[in-house]
């Protein structure tokens, strides 16, 4: 038997198995354990009512993010961004963001 077998096979605490993990596994560890807590907490704030506006100041935005905001949720734009305070670099996506809303209506109808 080699010394390799033999600490193989010895019962080590429970701190000593996790820090001899191996580094490859640290990054798919700490993805799994941020997307499960980030779950449990978002459900757990969802549950208590503790998000109750979800609405974001649309000078807080990017206008890449503000753009692909509008893209992705088309119907759910109003709620999600507040276009009260608009400043320089966004006005011209709230622009575009009220055109595109204008003729989604008119194509409704």
């Amino acid at each position: 038997m080699t010394p390799a077998d033999t600490w193989k096979n010895q019962d080590d605490s429970f701190y000593i198995q996790i820090m001899s993990t191996s580094y490859m596994w640290f990054p798919m560890i700490g993805t799994m354990s941020t997307v499960i807590f980030g779950l449990l907490f978002s459900a757990l704030s969802n549950a208590l009512g503790w998000n109750q506006d979800g609405s974001v100041k649309v000078k807080c935005l990017s206008v890449p993010i503000l753009k692909l905001w509008t893209a992705v949720f088309p119907n759910e734009i109003d709620r999600l961004v507040d276009f009260e305070q608009a400043n320089e670099t966004s006005t011209e996506v709230v622009a575009a963001f009220e055109k595109r809303r204008s003729t989604a209506a008119m194509s409704v109808r």
